[in-house]
C-alpha cells in the first residue's frame, strides 16, 4: 500500500550497490555476466601485489573476496577479468548522480561513492506519498545522471539503483541495504526498532574496535543490543556505547549535511600517441593549467590544492599536491608544480592526463612592500623582534591563513600562524 506523508521528518537513502563494478560494466557492457575483479590502482609493475577492492557477483560466487591479492585471484578464478580501479571515472559518474538528485530534493548529502542521503521533509505538496517521491528521485538519478555514462542497448537500465526512506539516516541506510530492486522500502518511525532488530551489528557506523568487541560479546544483531541497558553499554564501550544503543533502537540525531558547494575544476588532455618523456608531458600540463585558469568557476580565487593524474595503459598514476601558500598566478603555479614534480619518474607511456583543482582559496591580492627603500627600518625591526623573542620565547606576531574558507563556522575559515619577518 502507498505510504502517506505525516508531520515527522523523512530521510531518503539512494544507493547503487557495488558502485565501482556497476560503473565499469556500464561502459563495458560486454563484460556483464563475467567474473569482473577490480584492483587498487597500481603503477611501476606492482600489479601482482595489488589487492582486490571490488568484485562482481559472479566473481564472489567463485571465491573472490575484497583484500585478496591478484595472484590468489588468478588461482581461485581463472576466468576473472582484472580491471585496475579508475577513481576519476567513478567520481565523474558519482558527481552526475548527485547532480541529478539535487534537482529533485532540496538537500543531498554525499555519503560515499554511489551512496547519498536526501532530505524528503516538506515535499508533501509535490508528492503526497513517500514511495512515489522515492520512485521519482530514482528515475531522475537514472535518466539525468547515469544514463549518459552507459553504453550498449537500454542505457537507462544499466545501473541498479536502490532506494529507501525512514525517520533518520541510519534507519534509511539499513533499509536501502535491504531494499529490493523493484520498489523503494519505507520504514515508519514506530516500525524502526522492529525493522532493525534482525540486521547485523556490523552495519553500525562505529570504530572497528567496537565492532570487534560486539562480536566477542556475541552481540551480532541490533535487536540484541536494543534489549540491553544503556548504562551497561556505556560502561563497556565508553562514549560509543550510548551511540550504539541508540542506533540499535532506531534513534539517530545526526543531521543531513548537504555536500560542499565547491566542486573540483578538472581539465583532461589525450596525447595523439603515448609519451614517456617529461618534455612532451610538461607541454600537456601547461595547456591544462591554461585551461583551468580560464574556467569561469574559478573566478579570481587562488589555488590551494590540485591533483594530477595520468593514464598509463589500463592503470592510473596520481599525485596530489598541496601548496603552503595560495597560488594566484598561472606562471607561478607552473613554476611551483615543476619544482614539486622534479625528480619524479613516469612509470610508463602516458596516453592522457588530467589536472583537477580540488581546493581553492580567497581572491588573489597583490601588495606593495611594507618597508620600501634601503630596508634599514626592516633590519632594525628584525633586530628588535629577535630581542623580544630571546627574552619571551616568541615575537607575538601572527599572520592570517585560510584553512576552510567554505566552512559555515567562522572560527574554522581562518587560522593564526606564527610570523617571522
Amino acid at each position: 500500500m502507498p505510504v502517506k506523508r505525516s508531520s515527522h521528518p523523512w530521510v531518503g537513502c539512494i544507493r547503487i550497490p557495488d558502485f565501482p563494478v556497476q560503473a565499469e560494466l556500464a561502459r563495458r557492457p560486454e563484460l556483464r555476466g563475467r567474473p569482473v575483479v577490480i584492483t587498487a590502482p597500481t603503477a611501476g609493475g606492482a600489479a601482482a601485489k595489488a589487492p582486490v577492492t571490488h568484485c562482481s557477483l559472479e566473481a564472489a560466487e567463485q571465491g573472490v573476496r575484497p583484500g585478496m591479492p591478484v595472484r590468489e585471484v588468478i588461482a581461485t578464478c581463472r576466468q576473472a577479468v582484472l580491471l585496475s580501479a579508475d577513481p576519476e571515472w567513478y567520481q565523474k559518474v558519482h558527481d552526475a548522480f548527485l547532480d541529478a538528485l539535487e534537482q529533485e530534493a532540496p538537500a543531498v548529502e554525499d555519503a560515499d561513492l554511489g551512496l547519498a542521503y536526501v532530505d524528503l521533509t516538506g515535499m508533501e505538496r509535490l508528492y503526497p506519498q513517500v514511495d512515489q517521491l522515492l520512485e521519482r528521485v530514482v528515475e531522475a538519478a537514472r535518466e539525468r545522471g547515469l544514463k549518459a555514462f552507459a553504453a550498449g542497448p537500454e542505457p537507462e537500465k544499466a545501473f541498479d539503483v536502490r532506494a529507501a526512506a525512514g525517520p533518520n539516516k541510519f534507519v534509511a541506510c539499513i533499509a536501502a541495504l535491504a531494499a529490493p530492486k523493484e520498489k523503494p522500502w519505507i520504514v515508519l518511525p514506530y516500525e524502526a526498532r522492529r525493522f532493525l532488530a534482525p540486521h547485523a551489528s556490523s552495519h553500525l557506523p562505529v570504530s572497528d574496535e567496537s565492532k570487534r568487541r560486539l562480536a566477542l560479546f556475541g552481540l551480532e544483531r541490533l535487536g540484541q543490543i536494543a534489549e540491553l541497558d544503556p548504562s551497561s553499554m556505556q560502561a563497556q564501550f565508553g562514549a560509543e556505547g550510548r551511540l550504539i544503543w541508540e542506533l540499535a533502537r532506531g534513534i539517530d540525531s545526526s543531521p543531513l549535511v548537504p555536500r560542499r558547494p565547491f566542486r573540483p575544476i578538472a581539465e583532461s588532455l589525450s596525447f595523439p600517441a603515448p609519451v614517456n618523456d617529461w618534455t612532451a608531458f610538461w607541454v600537456g600540463i601547461r595547456q591544462l593549467i591554461t585551461r583551468v585558469w580560464q574556467r569561469r568557476e574559478r573566478g579570481e580565487k587562488t589555488v590551494r590544492q590540485l591533483v594530477l593524474s595520468a593514464r598509463i595503459d589500463e592503470e592510473v598514476w596520481e599525485k596530489s599536491i598541496t601548496f603552503h601558500e595560495p597560488v594566484g598566478d598561472p606562471e607561478k603555479l607552473q613554476a611551483m608544480l615543476r619544482r614539486r614534480l622534479e625528480g619524479t619518474e613516469l612509470p610508463g607511456a602516458v596516453s592522457a592526463i588530467t589536472l583537477k583543482l580540488t581546493l581553492l582559496g580567497g581572491a588573489y591580492v597583490g601588495q606593495e612592500a611594507l618597508f620600501p627603500g634601503s630596508g634599514q627600518r626592516l633590519r632594525r625591526l628584525k633586530e628588535a623582534l629577535n630581542a623580544v623573542k630571546a627574552r619571551y620565547g616568541t615575537t607575538g606576531l601572527y599572520r592570517i591563513a585560510e584553512v576552510e574558507p567554505w566552512s559555515r563556522i567562522p572560527e574554522r575559515r581562518y587560522a593564526l600562524i606564527s610570523f617571522e619577518p
